[in-house]
């Protein structure tokens, strides 16, 4: 099992705290955030993955901001 790092949980807890926030920023969006920064925004979550790569950092939480018109 992988042991994720607690900045990882601290990021992930800090984009759902800020969640209302954000999603007026990046509406039906995928984010990638490292030390409480949106360091990749994009409606593509494969340029996001793009982005976290490049920043060399494996452990960054991506998560997708719905506003809600999505039906799964």
């Amino acid at each position: 099992m992988i042991s994720l790092p607690e900045r990882f949980w601290q990021d992930k807890e800090w984009a759902f705290a800020h969640y209302s926030e954000l999603l007026r920023m990046y509406k039906n969006m995928w984010i990638a955030v490292l030390n409480k920064n949106i360091i990749a925004a994009s409606p593509n979550i494969g340029k996001v993955e793009e982005i976290k790569v490049k920043k060399g950092r494996k452990h960054i939480p991506v998560i997708f901001l719905d506003d809600g018109s999505h039906v799964y």
